[in-house]
């Protein structure tokens, strides 16, 4: 006996079949695309927080190493004056032998011959200092002898040869030590949120940009917070930065760090 088929069936899914699957399909797309999306944000932002706390921490880190060089070469030596020269919650001016140099750069720099003069022939080509058009940015020259040491700032420089503002008040030997200190500005600018480096008269270098905060704080010896802008910077011995930076997606970062000047 034949069997009976209605006419017109065929093996399939039917309309209401078909909605119901794309529909499912839909809300487990909906789903996947949610968790996607979610953790897409979550990375976004992780690593726009680790971009900024990086920031933060390479400009924090840089501050402190140079402020705890505030003073080297300089502070007690006769013929300098304050060791900090301008000190307010966005900006701070100081003395210092930041690079650690010697004149020459690679051994230490000495004078070839007695000097008491304005002008001070040394070992080596004098390339570690620089003059400006500005003089009162020019760099000074640190010369010891023993306990017998002395800054003056340098008006020229021509190879080998150092000529001073002013003459020695001593006379060193041959063989007497001649390094470089210089004048070193750090300003935080609120409308360019930048950090800016200056060294004596040359141009900022922009040290770190995307910063939407920055505050010096400065102590005396005692660890007593001074006003906002002291009005003596010699009573600065310690320095508290706070800094915020922001990140490439927006998100911010604060690091802080007090520095006791060694010098």
């Amino acid at each position: 006996m034949r069997a009976w088929r209605r006419a017109g069936s065929a093996a399939g899914f039917t309309l209401i079949e078909l909605l119901i699957a794309i529909a499912i399909a839909s809300l487990v797309a909906t789903a996947i695309l949610q968790i996607f999306q979610g953790s897409m944000t979550q990375v976004s932002q992780a690593t726009s927080l680790e971009d900024a706390q990086s920031s933060a921490r390479i400009g924090v880190d840089e501050m402190v190493t140079e402020f705890r060089w505030i003073g080297a070469y300089w502070n007690g030596i006769s013929g300098a004056g304050n060791t900090i020269t301008a000190a307010t919650p966005s900006s701070v001016t100081f003395m210092a032998d930041i690079d650690a140099d010697t004149v020459t750069g690679t051994t230490e720099t000495t004078l070839t011959t007695a000097s008491a003069a304005t002008t001070l022939t040394v070992s080596g080509n004098a390339s570690a200092f620089d003059t400006y058009s500005t003089a009162s940015f020019n760099d000074y020259a640190y010369v010891a002898n023993g306990s017998t040491r002395e800054v003056r700032q340098v008006t020229a420089v021509a190879g080998s040869v150092i000529t001073l503002a002013s003459a020695l008040t001593n006379t060193y030997p041959a063989g007497s030590i001649v390094r470089s200190v210089e004048k070193v500005t750090y300003t935080f600018s609120s409308s360019a949120k930048t950090l800016t480096r200056t060294v004596g008269g040359a141009a900022a270098d922009t040290v770190l940009d995307n910063v939407t905060a920055l505050t010096f704080s400065y102590f005396d010896s005692s660890g007593t917070a001074l006003a906002a802008t002291p009005p003596d910077p010699s009573l600065i011995k310690e320095i508290q930065i706070s800094m915020t930076a922001q990140g490439t997606g927006g998100n911010r970062r604060t690091m802080s760090s007090r520095v006791r000047m060694r010098n």
